[in-house]
Parts: C-alpha cells; sequence; structure tokens
C-alpha cells in the first residue's frame, strides 16, 4: 500500500512537472517597461492619472497579445534626484527594454543616464527636446502647437499687453520662449516673472504685475502653483481675466477657474472614457489619455513583430517611426519625424466649474465679453 501510494505520488509530481514544462514552453516573451511618475507629492494626480491610462491598456490587449508587458513603476514625487535614482534602477538592475516618463525634464535625465545603450525612451507631452538620443521618443504635440491657437485668440481679442506666469521648468520656459516669440509678432508687450518652482508666496509680484496693467494674464505653471498664483491674486482683490497653456487648469479649484480658457490634448473617443470609467469608477483626468497613446504606440511596435522571439530595440525604433493611422485615447496617433507621436489639440472653457470643449470663436465671445467687463471696471 506504501509503494502504491509512493508510486502514485511520483506520479502526481512527474504530471505537474510536465506541465509546468509546458507552460514555460509556450510563455510570451517578457517586454520590460520602466515607468516613472509623481505617485505621491504636490502632483500625484499627474503620477496617478499616467499610472491608470498604461494600466487600462494593458489590461486591454494583454490577453491577446503576442508579448507579456511587464511594467515597473517607481514614485519620483517630481524630485529629479529620485527621477535620476529610477532611471539608473531600470538600466541596471531592472535591465529594461522601454522607459516611459512624463514631460521633458524626466526625459533630459533619462537621455544622459541611457546615453550608449538602446533603451527605448519615451516620454508624455514633453514640450522640449532632450539631447539627440536614437531611442528617444515623445508622444503629444509639439509646443509650437499648443502656442499657436493661443496667439490666435489673443491677436483675434485685440490685446496688447499681457502679465505672462511662468517657473524655472525647461519644458515650461520653452513654452514661454515660444510664447514671447510669437506675441512679439503680433507687437503684444510682455511683463514676465519666472519663478522657482518651489516659491509659495507670490504678493510682491503680483503687485508688480498690477503696476504694468496688463489686458490679462497668460499662465503656464502646474499645481499647486497655478492654484497658488490665483487665490493670493484673490486675497489682494486683484481678478485679472487669464487662460492658461497646458492643462494645468484641470486641478484648480474652480472658484478661481471661471471664464478661464485653455488649450489642451482634445476630449478622448467616448470608447476610451467609458473603458476608464468602468475600470476606475471614475472619470480620467490628465495625462492619462497620453500615457495611454504613448503605451498604444509602443505595444503596436512589438505586436508587428512574429512573438517569437523579441525583437531588437533597433527594430522597435524602426517600427515607431513607421507608426500610420493608429487610434489612440483621442483620435488618430501620427508620426511626427524626428521623434514624436502628435495627437490632436482642443481649446476649452471654463464653465460652471467644468472645462468645456469650444471653438475658437466661442472662446472670443464669452472671454470677449468677461475683458469688456473687467476694462469697464478698470476704467479703461
Amino acid at each position: 500500500m506504501r509503494g502504491l501510494f509512493l508510486f502514485s505520488l511520483a506520479a502526481v509530481v512527474a504530471a505537474f512537472a510536465s506541465l509546468n514544462a509546458a507552460d514555460v514552453k509556450s510563455a510570451k516573451p517578457v517586454v520590460k517597461i520602466g515607468v516613472v511618475l509623481p505617485i505621491s507629492g504636490n502632483n500625484s494626480s499627474l503620477g496617478e492619472n499616467g499610472r491608470d491610462g498604461l494600466l487600462l491598456k494593458l489590461r486591454e490587449i494583454q490577453p491577446t497579445s503576442k508579448y507579456e508587458y511587464k511594467l515597473i513603476f517607481e514614485d519620483d514625487e517630481f524630485v529629479y534626484s529620485k527621477t535620476a535614482m529610477a532611471i539608473q534602477k531600470f538600466k541596471n538592475i531592472d535591465h529594461v527594454d522601454a522607459i516611459m516618463d512624463l514631460w521633458g525634464q524626466s526625459s533630459y535625465i533619462a537621455v544622459p543616464i541611457l546615453k550608449n545603450t538602446n533603451i527605448i525612451n519615451l516620454s508624455a507631452d514633453r514640450w522640449d527636446e532632450p539631447p539627440a538620443y536614437a531611442y528617444d521618443f515623445s508622444a503629444g504635440c509639439p509646443v509650437q502647437n499648443y502656442v499657436e491657437p493661443t496667439i490666435k485668440v489673443l491677436k483675434e481679442l485685440g490685446i496688447k499687453r499681457v502679465g505672462l506666469f511662468t517657473f524655472g521648468e525647461r519644458g515650461i520656459q520653452t513654452c514661454a520662449t515660444e510664447m514671447k516669440k510669437q506675441m512679439a509678432g503680433i507687437g503684444i508687450t510682455v511683463t514676465e516673472e519666472v519663478m522657482a518652482s518651489e516659491s509659495r508666496d507670490f504678493r510682491t509680484w503680483i503687485l508688480k504685475l498690477r503696476e504694468s496693467k496688463p489686458d490679462m494674464l497668460v499662465c503656464i505653471g502646474v499645481m499647486p502653483t497655478q492654484e497658488i498664483v490665483l487665490r493670493q491674486m484673490c486675497e489682494l482683490g486683484y481678478k485679472l481675466p487669464f487662460c492658461a497653456v497646458g492643462a494645468s487648469l484641470w486641478d484648480v479649484n474652480p472658484i478661481y477657474t471661471e471664464g478661464a480658457w485653455f488649450v489642451d490634448p482634445a476630449p478622448s473617443t467616448p470608447e476610451f472614457r467609458q473603458a476608464f470609467q468602468k475600470e476606475f469608477k471614475r472619470d480620467y483626468r490628465y495625462p492619462a489619455t497620453q500615457f495611454y497613446d504613448a503605451f498604444t504606440a509602443l505595444t503596436a511596435a512589438y505586436e508587428k513583430a512574429d512573438g517569437k522571439t523579441k525583437p531588437t530595440n533597433e527594430q522597435i525604433a524602426q517600427a515607431l517611426r513607421q507608426t500610420r493611422d493608429l487610434q489612440g485615447a483621442t483620435g488618430t496617433i501620427e508620426f511626427l519625424p524626428p521623434n514624436r507621436f502628435k495627437t490632436p489639440l482642443s481649446y476649452y472653457l471654463m464653465v460652471n466649474g467644468h472645462a468645456k470643449k469650444s471653438t475658437m470663436d466661442e472662446v472670443v465671445a464669452a472671454f470677449g465679453k468677461q475683458l469688456a467687463v473687467w476694462k469697464s471696471s478698470q476704467g479703461k
């Protein structure tokens, strides 16, 4: 009886070993992707939504994909030293095939570390271009695409004097430089203040701005800076009509933003919105669609291969450059040489605490009325 038990146990072990061997043999090749985002800290909303955009795409594609995509997340809290540590970990410990990060500062940190490797670096919604690197890509429109529609509205409104609020992050300064260049081209005088990113008291600058008597304020900033500026302006009794560039108004308290407008990526498709709400029980926020689209482009490049072996990063880079008519969260993703995946932009008006997609004519009409009331109150 004891011998029969041992024989049966041995048979079971052998059967499991056979099954495990079959599983290993049929397993998909693994593609490791390091993701560095501010999951915590003042900009945690950016990190959480970027992460969830990636997870949504992963859950959509994984059941039928040729490869197993493994996302390795690191939280940098938007602290550059932590960003560098995360990139070093991805490179030297995790040995990732690709890295995904947010905005230009992450890429400027990543690219020097990745020099002499062929690790793909794919950043979301980057305005500035990092040092040349053959495997560097960015998802989202270039800075000129954000500035040009803003300038069109200012020109239509007949704006002559602008207060420009920025701070010293690379991408924001790239945008500010382009903004000032195009403003000068239509005769707008600019009063600018560049703040340190850690600044929290802007009262001296606000008083200086009031003395320059601008027609309106243009903000290029991030949370929580933008809300602090607007709150302190209200505390000083100075509510200047304003617009913003990029998504920085989404998380600002709506009591400060009513009537403001901005240029930002187009709304998502109904399919993406419904899928996101079903998965996470809430509506998506920026930059969920940007990371979803970046991951869509990356996985589409891999899925062009046969699935038997993992393609080289050189092959993936070539496939990324061939991206055409790829459906993303906000519309069609198109490769724009030398290294960008372009997606649509839209105008938005803040109405009753919500961002409403609008046409240029709607922005001009609504903001023009606000400007007229404000100028009347100032005796202009």
